[in-house]
Protein backbone atom coordinates (compact mmCIF):
# COMPACT_ATOMS: atom_id res chain seq x y z
CA UNK A 1 0.00 0.00 0.00
CA UNK A 2 1.14 3.52 -1.07
CA UNK A 3 1.18 5.97 2.29
CA UNK A 4 -1.26 8.56 2.35
CA UNK A 5 0.55 11.68 1.38
CA UNK A 6 -0.93 15.27 1.11
CA UNK A 7 -0.62 18.06 -1.37
CA UNK A 8 -1.39 21.13 0.42
CA UNK A 9 -5.24 20.66 1.98
CA UNK A 10 -6.01 17.29 -0.64
CA UNK A 11 -5.18 13.96 0.42
CA UNK A 12 -3.16 11.91 -2.13
CA UNK A 13 -2.47 8.09 -1.79
CA UNK A 14 -0.85 5.78 -4.52
CA UNK A 15 -2.01 2.47 -5.66
CA UNK A 16 1.59 0.81 -6.16
CA UNK A 17 2.03 -3.19 -6.53
CA UNK A 18 0.97 -4.27 -3.17
CA UNK A 19 -1.35 -3.61 -0.60
CA UNK A 20 -1.90 -4.22 2.89
CA UNK A 21 -5.28 -3.94 4.91
CA UNK A 22 -6.20 -0.86 6.98
CA UNK A 23 -9.47 0.84 8.82
CA UNK A 24 -11.16 4.26 7.92
CA UNK A 25 -9.74 6.97 10.55
CA UNK A 26 -10.41 10.72 10.64
CA UNK A 27 -7.65 12.96 11.87
CA UNK A 28 -7.09 16.44 13.41
CA UNK A 29 -3.65 18.52 11.41
CA UNK A 30 -2.45 21.69 13.01
CA UNK A 31 -2.14 24.75 10.52
CA UNK A 32 -0.39 27.58 12.21
CA UNK A 33 -1.53 29.82 9.34
CA UNK A 34 -5.04 29.74 11.39
CA UNK A 35 -3.54 31.71 14.06
CA UNK A 36 -2.84 34.71 11.92
CA UNK A 37 -5.89 35.20 9.99
CA UNK A 38 -8.85 33.02 11.21
CA UNK A 39 -9.93 35.14 14.15
CA UNK A 40 -13.74 34.43 15.68
CA UNK A 41 -15.52 36.72 17.36
CA UNK A 42 -17.81 34.57 20.18
CA UNK A 43 -21.01 35.20 21.50
CA UNK A 44 -19.78 36.75 24.44
CA UNK A 45 -21.38 40.08 25.74
CA UNK A 46 -20.38 43.06 23.75
CA UNK A 47 -20.83 45.42 26.10
CA UNK A 48 -18.91 44.30 29.01
CA UNK A 49 -15.38 45.85 29.65
CA UNK A 50 -13.15 42.86 29.43
CA UNK A 51 -9.80 43.20 31.20
CA UNK A 52 -8.76 39.48 31.63
CA UNK A 53 -9.62 36.37 30.40
CA UNK A 54 -7.67 32.64 31.53
CA UNK A 55 -7.60 29.18 29.68
CA UNK A 56 -7.21 25.48 31.11
CA UNK A 57 -4.74 23.45 29.17
CA UNK A 58 -6.42 22.61 26.61
CA UNK A 59 -8.03 25.82 25.87
CA UNK A 60 -11.62 24.64 25.86
CA UNK A 61 -12.43 26.26 29.02
CA UNK A 62 -12.13 29.79 29.49
CA UNK A 63 -13.07 32.02 32.29
CA UNK A 64 -12.98 36.24 31.55
CA UNK A 65 -13.66 38.68 33.31
CA UNK A 66 -14.59 42.59 33.17
CA UNK A 67 -14.13 46.19 35.29
CA UNK A 68 -16.31 49.07 36.42
CA UNK A 69 -18.83 46.45 38.16
CA UNK A 70 -18.48 43.62 35.63
CA UNK A 71 -19.07 39.76 35.80
CA UNK A 72 -16.50 37.07 35.50
CA UNK A 73 -18.12 34.57 32.66
CA UNK A 74 -17.31 30.83 31.56
CA UNK A 75 -17.21 28.75 28.67
CA UNK A 76 -16.21 24.72 28.27
CA UNK A 77 -16.53 24.50 24.70
CA UNK A 78 -13.64 27.15 23.24
CA UNK A 79 -15.68 29.97 23.67
CA UNK A 80 -18.64 28.80 21.41
CA UNK A 81 -20.93 29.21 24.27
CA UNK A 82 -20.69 31.63 27.93
CA UNK A 83 -22.33 31.59 31.06
CA UNK A 84 -23.03 34.54 33.64
CA UNK A 85 -21.55 33.11 36.89
CA UNK A 86 -22.57 33.97 40.72
CA UNK A 87 -19.35 36.15 41.18
CA UNK A 88 -20.15 39.29 42.63
CA UNK A 89 -19.85 42.28 40.77
CA UNK A 90 -16.34 44.31 41.10
CA UNK A 91 -13.33 45.67 38.75
CA UNK A 92 -11.79 42.41 37.55
CA UNK A 93 -8.65 42.76 36.78
CA UNK A 94 -7.14 39.30 36.73
CA UNK A 95 -7.86 35.57 36.79
CA UNK A 96 -5.76 32.60 37.10
CA UNK A 97 -7.05 28.95 36.19
CA UNK A 98 -5.69 25.16 37.08
CA UNK A 99 -4.75 23.22 34.18
CA UNK A 100 -8.05 21.39 34.14
CA UNK A 101 -10.29 24.54 34.58
CA UNK A 102 -11.98 23.16 37.66
CA UNK A 103 -9.99 25.85 39.97
CA UNK A 104 -10.44 29.53 39.36
CA UNK A 105 -8.99 32.62 41.40
CA UNK A 106 -9.81 36.07 40.85
CA UNK A 107 -8.41 39.39 41.75
CA UNK A 108 -9.99 42.64 41.55
CA UNK A 109 -8.53 45.90 41.74
CA UNK A 110 -10.16 48.25 44.66
CA UNK A 111 -11.90 44.33 45.95
CA UNK A 112 -10.75 41.37 47.30
CA UNK A 113 -9.64 38.15 45.84
CA UNK A 114 -12.26 35.30 44.76
CA UNK A 115 -11.62 31.58 44.49
CA UNK A 116 -13.96 28.83 42.71
CA UNK A 117 -13.79 24.86 43.44
CA UNK A 118 -16.34 23.86 40.46
CA UNK A 119 -15.02 25.79 37.15
CA UNK A 120 -17.06 29.39 38.20
CA UNK A 121 -19.94 27.55 39.82
CA UNK A 122 -19.94 29.36 42.54
CA UNK A 123 -17.17 31.90 44.47
CA UNK A 124 -16.10 32.46 47.55
CA UNK A 125 -13.99 35.11 49.00
CA UNK A 126 -10.87 34.47 50.22
CA UNK A 127 -8.68 36.13 53.44
CA UNK A 128 -6.66 38.22 51.08
CA UNK A 129 -7.10 42.15 52.19
CA UNK A 130 -9.58 44.42 49.77
CA UNK A 131 -7.02 46.24 47.66
CA UNK A 132 -5.41 47.52 44.39
CA UNK A 133 -4.88 43.90 43.49
CA UNK A 134 -3.14 43.47 39.79
CA UNK A 135 -2.65 40.20 38.40
CA UNK A 136 -2.50 37.06 39.59
CA UNK A 137 -1.08 33.40 38.98
CA UNK A 138 -1.44 29.72 39.38
CA UNK A 139 0.32 26.36 39.35
CA UNK A 140 -1.08 23.65 37.02
CA UNK A 141 -2.98 21.63 39.85
CA UNK A 142 -4.32 25.32 41.58
CA UNK A 143 -2.95 24.64 45.26
CA UNK A 144 -0.20 27.65 44.48
CA UNK A 145 -1.33 31.13 43.93
CA UNK A 146 0.41 34.02 43.57
CA UNK A 147 -1.13 37.84 43.08
CA UNK A 148 0.30 40.85 43.00
CA UNK A 149 -0.46 44.84 44.14
CA UNK A 150 -0.25 47.92 42.52
CA UNK A 151 1.54 50.11 44.93
CA UNK A 152 2.12 47.25 47.26
CA UNK A 153 3.23 43.66 47.54
CA UNK A 154 3.75 40.11 46.08
CA UNK A 155 1.42 37.95 48.14
CA UNK A 156 1.12 33.96 48.06
CA UNK A 157 -1.28 31.33 49.15
CA UNK A 158 -0.55 27.53 49.32
CA UNK A 159 -3.57 26.84 51.50
CA UNK A 160 -6.08 28.94 53.00
CA UNK A 161 -4.32 31.85 53.56
CA UNK A 162 -2.52 34.47 51.97
CA UNK A 163 0.42 35.71 53.25
CA UNK A 164 2.57 38.91 52.25
CA UNK A 165 5.58 37.81 50.66
CA UNK A 166 9.32 39.60 51.23
CA UNK A 167 9.06 41.49 47.68
CA UNK A 168 9.58 45.03 48.04
CA UNK A 169 6.25 47.40 48.11
CA UNK A 170 6.42 48.81 44.59
CA UNK A 171 4.13 48.97 41.17
CA UNK A 172 3.59 45.71 40.43
CA UNK A 173 1.71 45.31 37.23
CA UNK A 174 1.80 41.49 36.02
CA UNK A 175 3.10 38.08 37.67
CA UNK A 176 3.14 34.37 35.97
CA UNK A 177 4.71 30.88 37.52
CA UNK A 178 6.11 27.78 36.26
CA UNK A 179 3.92 24.96 36.24
CA UNK A 180 4.62 23.41 39.78
CA UNK A 181 4.50 27.10 41.10
CA UNK A 182 7.96 27.07 42.52
CA UNK A 183 9.11 30.08 39.84
CA UNK A 184 7.58 32.63 39.50
CA UNK A 185 7.91 36.52 37.26
CA UNK A 186 6.67 39.74 38.51
CA UNK A 187 7.09 42.78 36.60
CA UNK A 188 6.48 46.50 37.86
CA UNK A 189 5.11 49.12 35.99
CA UNK A 190 6.43 52.65 36.28
CA UNK A 191 9.43 54.96 36.41
CA UNK A 192 12.46 52.61 36.86
CA UNK A 193 10.83 49.04 37.07
CA UNK A 194 11.91 46.14 37.20
CA UNK A 195 11.43 42.61 36.99
CA UNK A 196 12.37 40.04 39.95
CA UNK A 197 12.37 36.36 39.89
CA UNK A 198 11.73 33.75 42.73
CA UNK A 199 12.49 30.18 42.99
CA UNK A 200 10.95 29.09 46.33
CA UNK A 201 6.79 29.72 45.47
CA UNK A 202 7.68 33.79 46.54
CA UNK A 203 9.44 32.73 49.56
CA UNK A 204 12.64 34.97 48.57
CA UNK A 205 12.51 37.58 45.42
CA UNK A 206 15.45 39.05 43.53
CA UNK A 207 15.72 41.70 40.51
CA UNK A 208 16.76 40.85 37.19
CA UNK A 209 18.84 42.27 34.93
CA UNK A 210 15.69 42.88 33.03
CA UNK A 211 16.17 47.05 31.67
CA UNK A 212 14.47 49.30 33.64
CA UNK A 213 10.79 49.91 31.85
CA UNK A 214 7.36 50.27 32.42
CA UNK A 215 6.62 46.82 31.89
CA UNK A 216 2.89 45.62 32.05
CA UNK A 217 2.70 41.86 31.09
CA UNK A 218 5.09 38.75 31.57
CA UNK A 219 4.69 35.08 30.99
CA UNK A 220 7.05 31.86 31.41
CA UNK A 221 7.66 28.70 30.44
CA UNK A 222 6.13 25.70 32.09
CA UNK A 223 9.56 24.80 33.88
CA UNK A 224 10.09 28.61 34.26
CA UNK A 225 13.17 29.20 32.58
CA UNK A 226 12.16 31.18 29.58
CA UNK A 227 10.50 34.20 30.42
CA UNK A 228 8.78 37.26 27.84
CA UNK A 229 7.66 40.67 29.25
CA UNK A 230 5.70 43.56 27.64
CA UNK A 231 6.34 47.21 28.00
CA UNK A 232 3.59 49.79 27.90
CA UNK A 233 4.73 51.26 26.13
CA UNK A 234 8.14 49.32 24.74
CA UNK A 235 8.75 46.21 23.54
CA UNK A 236 8.78 42.65 24.02
CA UNK A 237 12.01 41.15 26.07
CA UNK A 238 12.96 37.34 26.18
CA UNK A 239 14.58 35.48 28.55
CA UNK A 240 16.19 31.95 27.89
CA UNK A 241 17.72 31.35 30.90
CA UNK A 242 14.94 32.30 34.22
CA UNK A 243 15.82 36.13 33.85
CA UNK A 244 19.67 36.26 34.35
CA UNK A 245 19.76 37.64 31.04
CA UNK A 246 17.58 39.39 28.60
CA UNK A 247 17.39 40.72 24.81
CA UNK A 248 15.23 42.56 22.46
CA UNK A 249 12.53 40.90 20.30
CA UNK A 250 11.53 41.70 17.23
CA UNK A 251 7.88 42.87 18.05
CA UNK A 252 7.27 46.48 17.49
CA UNK A 253 9.16 48.54 19.79
CA UNK A 254 6.88 51.52 21.42
CA UNK A 255 3.49 49.56 21.27
CA UNK A 256 1.57 49.38 24.41
CA UNK A 257 1.38 45.65 25.32
CA UNK A 258 -1.15 44.52 27.68
CA UNK A 259 -0.97 40.65 27.67
CA UNK A 260 1.91 37.89 26.76
CA UNK A 261 0.87 34.20 26.53
CA UNK A 262 2.99 31.00 26.10
CA UNK A 263 3.05 27.69 25.22
CA UNK A 264 4.25 25.38 28.11
CA UNK A 265 7.82 25.24 26.34
CA UNK A 266 7.66 28.95 25.00
CA UNK A 267 7.79 28.58 21.46
CA UNK A 268 4.54 29.71 20.60
CA UNK A 269 3.86 33.22 21.85
CA UNK A 270 1.32 35.49 21.58
CA UNK A 271 1.14 39.58 22.36
CA UNK A 272 -1.57 42.38 22.35
CA UNK A 273 -1.56 46.20 22.45
CA UNK A 274 -4.12 48.50 23.16
CA UNK A 275 -2.37 50.77 21.01
CA UNK A 276 -1.97 50.78 18.14
CA UNK A 277 -4.67 47.51 19.05
CA UNK A 278 -2.61 44.78 17.04
CA UNK A 279 -2.07 40.96 18.20
CA UNK A 280 1.29 39.39 16.87
CA UNK A 281 2.07 35.70 16.87
CA UNK A 282 5.92 34.10 17.73
CA UNK A 283 5.88 30.60 16.46
CA UNK A 284 9.88 30.36 16.83
CA UNK A 285 10.58 31.29 20.51
CA UNK A 286 10.07 34.97 19.84
CA UNK A 287 12.45 35.43 16.82
CA UNK A 288 9.90 36.84 14.71
CA UNK A 289 6.46 38.58 14.85
CA UNK A 290 4.02 38.25 12.06
CA UNK A 291 1.10 40.60 12.98
CA UNK A 292 -2.36 38.74 13.04
CA UNK A 293 -5.65 39.56 11.09
CA UNK A 294 -7.51 40.13 14.30
CA UNK A 295 -9.34 43.24 14.29
CA UNK A 296 -7.66 46.38 15.92
CA UNK A 297 -9.20 47.31 19.04
CA UNK A 298 -8.21 47.32 22.76
CA UNK A 299 -7.24 44.64 23.20
CA UNK A 300 -6.29 43.62 27.07
CA UNK A 301 -6.03 39.73 28.00
CA UNK A 302 -4.42 37.09 26.07
CA UNK A 303 -4.18 33.38 26.51
CA UNK A 304 -2.84 30.44 25.37
CA UNK A 305 -3.33 26.75 25.87
CA UNK A 306 -0.40 24.59 26.28
CA UNK A 307 0.13 23.06 23.09
CA UNK A 308 0.16 27.27 21.40
CA UNK A 309 -3.24 25.65 19.09
CA UNK A 310 -5.95 27.81 20.54
CA UNK A 311 -6.10 31.37 21.53
CA UNK A 312 -8.34 33.66 22.97
CA UNK A 313 -8.21 37.16 23.42
CA UNK A 314 -10.37 39.81 25.46
CA UNK A 315 -11.30 43.29 23.77
CA UNK A 316 -11.88 46.32 26.45
CA UNK A 317 -15.60 47.51 25.42
CA UNK A 318 -16.01 44.91 23.09
CA UNK A 319 -16.37 41.18 22.71
CA UNK A 320 -13.84 37.78 23.18
CA UNK A 321 -12.38 36.43 19.83
CA UNK A 322 -10.71 33.38 19.52
CA UNK A 323 -8.54 31.37 17.18
CA UNK A 324 -7.61 27.59 16.38
CA UNK A 325 -4.62 25.89 14.79
CA UNK A 326 -6.67 23.05 14.68
CA UNK A 327 -8.00 21.18 11.57
CA UNK A 328 -10.91 18.88 12.47
CA UNK A 329 -12.64 16.31 9.91
CA UNK A 330 -9.88 15.52 8.14
CA UNK A 331 -10.26 11.67 6.33
CA UNK A 332 -7.57 9.55 5.48
CA UNK A 333 -7.54 7.52 2.01
CA UNK A 334 -7.01 3.60 2.93
CA UNK A 335 -7.13 0.96 1.27
CA UNK A 336 -7.55 -3.19 1.39
CA UNK A 337 -7.38 -5.79 -1.02
CA UNK A 338 -9.01 -8.83 -1.71
CA UNK A 339 -7.46 -10.95 -4.61
CA UNK A 340 -7.20 -8.77 -7.57
CA UNK A 341 -10.08 -6.26 -6.36
CA UNK A 342 -8.52 -2.96 -4.66
CA UNK A 343 -11.09 -0.91 -2.67
CA UNK A 344 -10.32 2.49 -1.01
CA UNK A 345 -12.43 3.76 1.57
CA UNK A 346 -12.75 6.83 3.88
CA UNK A 347 -15.45 8.74 5.90
CA UNK A 348 -18.15 10.32 4.50
CA UNK A 349 -17.40 14.44 5.13
CA UNK A 350 -19.29 16.98 3.45
CA UNK A 351 -16.77 18.63 0.68
CA UNK A 352 -14.30 16.09 0.25
CA UNK A 353 -14.59 14.67 -3.15
CA UNK A 354 -12.62 12.01 -4.82
CA UNK A 355 -10.00 12.39 -8.05
CA UNK A 356 -7.71 10.43 -9.94
CA UNK A 357 -5.18 10.99 -12.48
CA UNK A 358 -2.31 8.40 -14.16
CA UNK A 359 0.33 10.72 -14.27
CA UNK A 360 1.26 13.06 -11.52
CA UNK A 361 3.59 15.26 -13.32
CA UNK A 362 0.23 16.83 -15.64
CA UNK A 363 -0.95 18.50 -11.86
CA UNK A 364 -4.57 19.54 -14.14
CA UNK A 365 -5.22 16.01 -15.89
CA UNK A 366 -7.38 15.21 -11.83
CA UNK A 367 -10.93 13.93 -12.99
CA UNK A 368 -13.78 13.13 -10.41
CA UNK A 369 -13.98 9.06 -10.06
CA UNK A 370 -17.09 7.26 -10.84
CA UNK A 371 -18.83 4.50 -9.15
CA UNK A 372 -18.41 6.12 -5.24
CA UNK A 373 -20.66 4.24 -2.72
CA UNK A 374 -21.35 5.26 0.30
CA UNK A 375 -22.02 2.61 3.06
CA UNK A 376 -23.13 3.42 7.11
CA UNK A 377 -20.92 7.59 6.69
CA UNK A 378 -17.69 5.16 4.49
CA UNK A 379 -17.35 6.23 1.02
CA UNK A 380 -15.87 3.07 -0.97
CA UNK A 381 -13.97 2.98 -4.29
CA UNK A 382 -13.28 -0.09 -5.83
CA UNK A 383 -11.10 -1.00 -8.87
CA UNK A 384 -10.35 -4.14 -10.12
CA UNK A 385 -7.18 -6.26 -11.39
CA UNK A 386 -5.73 -2.54 -12.12
CA UNK A 387 -2.97 -2.74 -14.58
CA UNK A 388 -1.56 0.91 -14.52
CA UNK A 389 -0.63 3.52 -12.17
CA UNK A 390 -3.60 5.29 -11.11
CA UNK A 391 -3.19 8.44 -8.06
CA UNK A 392 -6.08 8.75 -5.63
CA UNK A 393 -6.63 12.21 -4.20
CA UNK A 394 -9.35 13.29 -1.50
CA UNK A 395 -10.09 16.81 -2.91
CA UNK A 396 -10.37 19.35 0.25
CA UNK A 397 -13.14 21.85 0.44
Amino acid sequence: MGAPITDGNDILLFLGSSFASARAQVTTSTNWANLLTNWVQTVAPTNEYWQTIAASADGTRLAAGAGFGGSIYTSTNSGNTWFLTTAPAQNWYSIASSSNGVKLAAVANGGGIYASTNSGGTWAPASAPSTNWYAIASSADGNKLAAVVNGGGIYTNSGANWTPSLAPVTSWSAIAGSADGTKLVAAVNGSGGGIYTSSDSGGTWSQTTAPNASWSCVTCSADGTKLMAGASPGGVYVSTNSGANWAPSSAPAGAYWTSIAASADASKTAVANWNPGRIYLSTKSGSTWPQTTAPSTFWFSIVSSTDGVRLAAAQYGGGIWTATAIQTNRPILLISRSGKTITVFWQALAGWTLQQNTNLLQRTNWVASSGVTNSNGTNFFTVVNPTNRLFLRLKSP
